[in-house]
């Protein structure tokens, strides 16, 4: 849509043009696509180190751009004043300049400016009504001049520009310190805006004295990221204090009110920095504070910089819990949005598009804008302007269904709430409406619900189907292709969500006749009534939800409160698309790793701002947030608008994946879908699609935990029932830092394995701008890397180095018997050792012999040597309300077939049972591994017979019950001729028993079967 605006004179012949707004806030260039080299070569700087508000000095601000393929590529250069120190707010900016080859290039970006002709060429503007120049608030700007320098092309040119001005009274002290940053835009891209790293000071009359330099500061008390500061205590009472510090993500940081770093500068009184606590520092890093001072009535200009403190803050110790409540995490997160272009075998690009929704979701069969133009019925528009007959490979509902159930996905449709056109039409347009009624579309949904969850799934081909049925069959075109299923053919899955259109709040098709901008809240509303009760009316079982683009504050409420409001209206769930910072922090800081790093930091914050949108929404509605799911059916940590472009392909973005996925899995989503594609066309792993096959190998079923260092590092703690495996993923956003940490899981317990995969460069150091480039058959830059590391990993506390620009996961594979109590486990390949189903119990233990473990169950059959899977709940067998040892409880147990039995393990008795670990209780005066559970077989001398039991001794002398020596034995039945003294050998399972008047356990083991017992040599004697 274009918008026309009237021309009003302006000062000195130049011409004040009004235009809309294009970008939110201050349209500071969403510019996708990287610099191409450009760079901002000389910062903005103006012509006096202290400016004057005085409305009658001229300054001047000078900067340049270069870029290697010539001048004749810069389009625009810009300075506004304190852009960087504003927080996006328009009205702590101080003036806003730019030069431009075209008034176009000026104002692309929206805002009212004051346009003129530049000396030496092109445009010039400032800024009107924003940003510092309301009716001239801070700055008169005079004129613009422009030169040129270098090659005009095929190499290095130059624009430097030059902007006089007048600083205005209202900008004296307002603020004191000041900044004038820059931006440079070529025909493929722009720097975005760059933080001046020198500061402007701003007063009301020439300064003839300025105070006295502050003494160095005093740091103490450093932790891994704070530590507390406070003025030299010799320094006057009477000053304004401001600190600032380096190293820092800003270009310019000082230390806020409340004690984080900011790029606004802060002001405050000696008393009021005293023992501020600094935070948000990083880990294992020296910091350098300097403070400046100014009188506290404006006597006295700004001091220079005092003498710097430095102060070292400690390694980080990070403690995860993984004895915490957990919840669960769905492999839906892992999902992929999909259209019916998106067909397997057209390239190697859709097959890996495919793969990644193996056993997760997937979102179609038209998704994005085409769902609301597109007729499941005759496939017509398609990709928002389908123009013809389907191609061969395009995917009808069935053929979409059908790969979905191969693949083991759960599908998500979007249905069309706007209204269907022609298969066939013409013109630049491609695609009008040509029913939009309530009716048709109601009908349309109700039919593909009838369509997908039972024609589909009851009749096949040949069969006779019930008038209605075969109604809404012979409504379908596709063009000869089939619309059932073969018989004997599997059956497609079931749909159970479906999301009421896509985006309403956005206006398209552009070529309809009269076609609103977008549909009205109100309208939506109404089709989504009128079409979901046509839905339930065919499938009471379905899940119907809105889907609008995000619910952040200020953003697509109309849409989503009109539906909310209607008490009537079913909402199952919401669905939502949030959208990465990546592309855009790019476009407003550049296309550098420094700004990569930024976007990252930030990406949890909008996924957080958008998940609590919609949950404020459903809450202010007067709904029940928790009977309402949130579906992220649209994401793109790097944002849509850089698929098919390098950013895509670096290492950056395979970050952002991890974290989005991470994130989206502790929130509680059931289904999220990546948008669009996560490899490249030919085939080639880009690092985002190697985070995605990493995730899906090694995703787990709950959630326990997250942690952050504050800045740069994340990390995620997962569990994997069907393996036992505590999943560790840990991501490090820096560009130049690598990250140790003190790590512990102190309710771990022992582990089997532990495994570290890391996605790095596999040829150096890793940078966010490294990326695999097509062809596929190119060399591999960024790969995982997979080492064993269980040697050299104590669980209970270890040190680690997270390198810069990484994936690092760490898998623990635990032992079942040692995880927290109430874990549900799957223990998927066991040996029988022991089995006494009379009494309700067996025994199992693992192949490597690391561990055994009772089992509560009376399921008869079992012998030693069969192999069982058993899932179940961690659990603790208790005597006399005691612990006494591990079980599992509630047991699910599948025989798997029988081999060999367990080979005992040979100990001597003092070792029978162990200590204590991880929670699990040991034996009386128990050192080492614990090894209660476990078969094994001990040789000694009997020293005391009761009926079944004796106590046998090797020289240990482990003391039993009633200060008796040796190891309590239960002997099987049957057995006979065993006396005192004699050498006997014996194998059974270590069992938990507590004597009467204990607390803890003795060593016992029960042997099985006569062969069990073996006499050595005989004493002569009972």
């Amino acid at each position: 849509m274009i918008h026309s605006f009237p021309e009003v004179a302006g000062r000195s012949g130049l011409r004040l043009v009004a235009l809309r707004v294009l970008v939110a806030v201050v349209a500071l260039g969403i510019v996708p696509g990287a610099a191409a080299g450009m760079f901002i070569s000389s910062m903005p700087s103006v012509d006096a180190e202290v400016i004057v508000a005085d409305g009658t000095t001229v300054y001047t601000v000078t900067m340049s751009a270069t870029h290697p393929f010539g001048y004749n590529l810069i389009e625009n250069v810009r300075v506004l004043f304190n852009y960087s120190q504003s927080g996006l707010d328009p009205s702590r900016g101080r003036g806003y300049m730019a030069w431009g080859k075209t008034d176009a290039n000026i104002t692309k970006y929206g805002g009212t400016w004051v346009l003129g002709d530049a000396t030496g060429g092109g445009r010039w503007g400032y800024m009107v009504g924003s940003w510092g120049g309301a009716q001239d608030q801070y700055i008169t700007p005079l004129s613009c001049s422009v030169t040129f320098s270098g090659r005009a092309t095929g190499g290095d040119g130059t624009v430097t520009a030059r902007w006089t001005f007048l600083a205005r009274p209202a900008w004296a002290r307002n603020p004191l310190i000041n900044s004038a940053d820059g931006w440079a835009e070529a025909q493929d891209a722009s720097t975005g805006w760059r933080q001046n790293a020198v500061e402007l000071v701003v007063v009301e009359s020439p300064c003839q004295t300025a105070a006295d330099a502050p003494r160095a500061i005093r740091t103490a008390n450093p932790s891994h990221n704070t530590l507390e500061i406070s003025i030299h205590p010799d320094d006057p009472d009477d000053r304004l204090y401001l600190i600032r510090v380096q190293p820092s993500s800003y270009v310019r940081a000082y230390v806020q009110e409340d004690g984080s770093l900011g790029p606004v500068p802060v002001w405050r009184t000696k008393q009021q920095w005293q023992q501020t606590t600094v935070r948000g520092l990083w880990s294992e890093t020296e910091y350098t504070f300097t403070a400046r001072a100014v009188s506290l009535d404006g006597s006295l200009c700004p001091s220079a910089y005092g003498a710097p403190a430095t102060a070292v803050t400690q390694r980080q110790q990070i403690v995860l819990d993984v004895t915490a409540a957990t919840r669960p995490m769905s492999r839906g997160v892992l999902g992929q949005a999909t259209n019916v272009t998106v067909h397997p075998s057209t390239s190697a690009g859709n097959a890996q598009h495919w793969e990644m929704v193996r056993r997760s979701s997937v979102r179609g069969p038209a998704g994005g804008l085409d769902a609301d133009t597109y007729n499941w019925k005759d496939m017509s528009g398609t990709w928002v302007g389908h123009t013809g007959t389907p191609g061969p490979y395009e995917l009808t509902t069935l053929s979409w269904l059908r790969l979905a159930r191969d693949y083991e996905a759960q599908p998500v449709i979007t249905v069309n709430s706007r209204g269907i056109g022609p298969l066939q039409s013409s013109g630049g347009c491609r695609f009008y409406y040509s029913d939009t009624s309530d009716e048709t579309i109601a009908q349309l949904a109700a039919h593909w619900v009838r369509y997908v969850n039972h024609i589909l799934r009851t009749y096949r081909q040949g069969d006779v189907l019930p008038p209605e049925d075969q109604a809404i069959l012979d409504s379908i075109d596709w063009q000869g292709r089939p619309k059932l299923l073969a018989p004997g053919e599997p059956p497609t899955p079931r749909v159970e969500y479906w999301e009421i259109g896509n985006e309403p709040e956005l206006g398209y098709p552009w070529c309809t006749p009269g076609s609103p901008v977008a549909q009205t809240p109100e309208h939506y509303a109404r089709v989504y009534k009128k079409v979901t009760q046509a839905m339930l009316a065919v499938d009471p079982a379905i899940k119907v939800g809105p889907c609008i683009t995000t619910a952040a504050p200020g953003r697509a409420h109309p849409w989503l409160d009109a539906v909310l409001a209607d008490p009537q209206n079913p909402v199952h769930f919401i669905a939502y698309h949030p959208y990465g910072p990546l592309m855009h922090v790019a476009s407003s800081y550049g296309d550098t790793p420094a700004s990569a790093e930024r976007g990252l930091r930030d990406v949890r914050t909008f996924l957080e701002r958008d998940f609590n949108g919609a949950r404020e929404r459903v809450i202010a509605s007067g709904r029940n947030p928790a009977t309402v799911e949130f579906l992220a059916t649209e994401w793109n940590v790097s944002y849509w608008r850089w698929l098919g472009t390098t950013q895509i392909r670096r290492q950056a973005h395979a970050l952002g994946v991890a974290e989005t996925l991470l994130v989206l899995a502790e929130q509680g989503i059931p289904h999220a879908h990546f948008w669009f594609g996560p490899s490249w066309g030919d085939g080639t792993e880009i690092p985002g699609y190697k985070a995605f096959k990493k995730a899906h190998e090694l995703w787990g079923d709950r959630f326990i935990s997250s942690f952050s260092d504050g800045h740069n590092l994340r990390g995620y703690v997962t569990w994997r029932t069907t393996t036992a495996e505590y999943i560790v993923w840990v991501l490090n956003f820096s560009e130049d830092r690598d990250k140790t940490a003190e790590i512990s899981l102190p309710g771990l317990g022992s582990v089997a394995k532990v495994t570290m995969h890391r996605l790095a460069n596999v040829n150096g150091p890793t940078s966010l701008f490294d990326r695999n480039d097509p062809p596929a058959s190119s060399p591999v830059n960024i790969d995982w890397q997979v080492t064993d590391i269980t040697a050299g990993v104590d669980p209970r506390n270890f040190t680690m180095t997270f390198p810069k620009a990484t994936i690092t996961v760490l898998v623990f594979k635990a032992h079942p018997r040692d995880l927290p109590l109430n874990t549900q486990v799957t223990l998927p390949e066991m040996i029988v050792t022991a089995s006494y189903p009379s009494e309700g119990y067996f025994y199992v233990q693992a192949a490597d012999r690391s561990y055994g473990i009772r089992v509560q169950s009376n399921v008869s059959g079992l012998s030693p040597g069969d192999r069982v899977s058993i899932s179940g709940v961690v659990s603790e067998r208790r005597i006399g309300n005691i612990p006494s040892e591990r079980q599992i409880t509630s047991p699910v147990v599948t025989k798997l077939g029988t081999g060999p039995e367990a080979v005992p393990l040979v100990m001597n008795c003092r070792s029978v049972g162990g200590g204590p670990f991880a929670g699990m209780p040991g034996v009386r005066g128990g050192r080492g591994l614990n090894n209660i559970g476990l078969l094994v077989t001990i040789t000694g001398q009997v020293k005391y017979i009761l009926g079944s039991y004796i106590n046998i001794d090797d020289g240990t002398g482990v003391e039993d019950f009633q200060g008796r020596t040796g190891i309590l034995v239960r002997l099987p039945s049957g057995v006979s001729g065993i006396g005192l003294g004699d050498i006997v050998k014996i194998t059974g399972v270590i069992e938990g028993s507590i004597p009467l008047g204990w607390n803890e356990n003795r060593r016992f083991i029960r042997t099985r079967r006569s062969s069990d017992v073996q006499v050595l040599v005989k004493s002569g004697g009972w």
